[in-house]
């Protein structure tokens, strides 16, 4: 049995139902044709016909715990049905809207065919947006002995792949409070405790082990990415945040050595080094 969950995508502010089946997101469609005020059965046979590999029916626990049967279309095809749908059938105060993605894919396929790459410029966000992952930075500086301000917002850029925190997308920065929060928790413990050798050994062999593993899925990740693409986004979140913590233990003045150590190891011909300079 699946259970609805009701999320907000970066499509226009939409809203959008989803439902994991098979690891991969798909998403009911009579709630969308119905949002937009199109007709469902005509619909549904463009859907049989088009999408009639994809398409899947889905016994769903729905927001009022009933349980219903629902056509469900993969989330990645969702946006090639939007572009068969005529404006002029969806409500009048959608109609803009929907031209404007239809406009916006046709941009898009044109720069991936002629240029080689589509790129999504991200909004940036604005300092007031970012109040509470300010607050929560300055007060990750304030409780560790060991971070500055810049290794501090470092941490956070490797968390979310960013070169600046402006760059951290809006609906991501409550993720981001909650990172940072983890970071004093984890800091102000390890600050209290006293390491004895043998502690510091196990630490030691935990970073090494850290980098290597988070290596190894820089190298391999996109053949998981194509067998499970939610088991994909799941796992690299902790490589990155793992990696990112781990790096924090290696001596300033030998991480240029272990980067280039890591980064020009061959996992299929290069012997496995146990040894790493930290």
């Amino acid at each position: 049995m699946n259970s609805l969950q009701q999320i907000t995508i970066p499509f226009h502010n939409a809203e959008l139902f989803l439902v994991e089946h098979n690891g991969q997101p798909y998403t009911p469609m009579k709630p969308i044709v119905d949002g937009i005020g199109m007709d469902w059965a005509s619909q549904f046979v463009k859907l049989k016909q088009r999408f009639a590999s994809t398409i899947v029916e889905i016994t769903i626990v729905a927001n009022d715990g009933k349980e219903r049967l629902m056509t469900c279309l993969p989330v990645r095809k969702l946006f090639g049905w939007l572009m068969t749908i005529s404006p002029n059938k969806v409500k009048p105060e959608l109609r803009d809207t929907v031209i404007k993605y239809q406009e916006e894919c046709d941009d898009v396929l044109w720069d991936y065919w002629t240029k080689g790459q589509a790129i999504n410029p991200r909004p940036k966000t604005h300092k007031s947006e970012r109040t509470a992952l300010h607050e929560a930075h300055a007060l990750l500086v304030t409780k560790t002995k060991h971070l500055n301000s810049s290794q501090a917002w470092k941490l956070i850029h490797q968390r979310f792949n960013v070169n600046d925190v402006a760059d951290i997308p809006y609906d991501a920065i409550p993720v981001a409070v909650e990172y940072v929060h983890h970071l004093i928790a984890l800091y102000s413990s390890a600050e209290r405790k006293q390491f004895s050798e043998g502690d510091l050994c196990n630490l030691h062999a935990l970073v090494i082990h850290m980098i290597w593993a988070r290596s190894w899925w820089q190298e391999f990740s996109d053949v998981i990415k194509k067998l499970n693409p939610t088991i994909y986004s799941r796992a690299t979140d902790h490589f990155i945040s793992g990696s990112s913590l781990a790096w924090q233990f290696v001596k300033p003045d030998q991480k240029l050595e272990l980067r280039e150590c890591v980064d020009s190891f061959d996992w299929f011909t290069a012997t496995y080094q146990q040894k790493l300079p930290i």
